[in-house]
């Protein structure tokens, strides 16, 4: 997964509500994995 590039706003989006834009047809699994991801890059990102 690239997330070199992504933005702050972006993850931020992501963990608190998946965006339409980004996962247009996201199953159910697909869009609690990339809140997990993201709960997990905002954890690394707030200790670090």
């Amino acid at each position: 997964m690239p997330v070199a590039g992504v933005n702050m706003r972006d993850v931020i989006s992501i963990a608190f509500g998946p965006d339409t834009r980004i996962i247009p047809m996201a199953p159910p699994w697909a869009v609690a994995m990339a809140q997990i991801v993201s709960w997990f890059i905002i954890f690394i990102w707030l200790i670090i």
